[in-house]
């Protein structure tokens, strides 16, 4: 089977997908709530921290199922249902909420990794979006130094934003 097949196969029989999306929130927070107040809090950081990497690895594979289908000529968000294309972002935003509710605090020694992943990955897709999109439109429009500019306003404001969040 090929991720093509997959993606094809949970598309015509969204439903499992769709509840193992609504429950694994819940699920995530009740084994890790329950942890906690058993005076596992270790334990209970690290299944909490599973919930959210559960979430992220479905954002990523969203975002290259996407990308993959756009790339080979399809429309993948008009033949895909929407409730399948909102379950990975659920489920990542889900996971923050519970590990924060159920461990609040600042959390240094997760966030900063966190913090330094998003802010390369920010540079990255910025910089590989407009060098691949919007590369002769900048130079053409607003020439070599307006370009470079606007390069670096991107990523200066991505930067920050994700600094300001994490």
């Amino acid at each position: 089977m090929t991720i093509t097949d997959l993606y094809a196969l949970i598309a015509a029989n969204p439903g499992p997908v769709l509840l193992l999306g609504a429950f694994w929130p819940g699920l995530i927070a009740v084994v890790s709530a329950g942890l906690r107040f058993a005076g596992a809090a270790q334990i209970s950081q690290q299944v909490a921290n599973f919930g959210i990497a559960v979430g992220a690895v479905a954002v990523t594979t969203l975002g290259l199922g996407l990308a993959y289908g756009i790339s080979h000529g399809a429309d993948p968000i008009a033949s895909v249902p929407f409730p399948l294309l909102i379950v990975p972002p659920w489920l990542l935003v889900a996971g923050v909420v519970t590990e924060h509710l159920i461990h609040p605090g600042k959390q240094e020694s997760l966030r900063r990794p966190v913090r330094v992943l998003l802010q390369t990955l920010a540079v990255v897709v910025v910089l590989v979006a407009i060098f691949s999109v919007l590369r002769i439109h900048m130079l053409v429009f607003t020439g070599m130094l307006g370009f470079l500019g606007f390069v670096a306003v991107l990523v200066v404001l991505a930067w920050w934003m994700i600094r300001r969040m994490v």
